[in-house]
């Protein structure tokens, strides 16, 4: 089962919306995190989806208040099936959010942040968005 989730992060200080496909709680309370994946893989994908299971362990951390002990991307139908992180890999990646979370805050204040129309639909403001679709 999917979860929801829209919350502000201070680590990265934004606001974070979006979907985790799987949570797993283990028995010492710890967390897992699966991200399935469809479809073809480019070069640049797996840089990116690391990324993303990088933001769905802080989020889960914030939220649940537990530690994060897995992460595995999961890609149907490709060669690569399972991807997992390990703890000095996860860190990297999440070093990475942050910088990218004080980028968007200083193109944000200096109002030149340029908006990628490809996510209007995964975004919450796009009715108030004068450049969504």
């Amino acid at each position: 089962k999917e979860y929801g989730f829209s919350c502000y992060n201070k680590n990265l200080g934004i606001d974070l919306n979006g979907f985790i496909d799987c949570i797993i709680r283990y028995a010492d309370g710890e967390l897992g995190i699966i991200d399935y994946k469809t479809g073809v893989q480019s070069a640049n994908s797996l840089e990116y989806y690391k990324l993303q299971i990088s933001l769905y362990s802080l989020v889960a951390e914030q939220l649940f208040r537990q530690k994060v002990k897995t992460t595995a991307i999961h890609h149907i139908g490709s060669e690569i099936t399972v991807i997992s992180m390990a703890e000095e890999e996860l860190s990297k990646y999440t070093a990475k959010l942050t910088d990218i979370g004080r980028e968007i805050i200083a193109a944000a204040q200096a109002r030149s942040f340029v908006p990628n129309n490809s996510n209007c639909a995964l975004c919450p403001y796009t009715y108030f968005c004068k450049y969504a679709p």
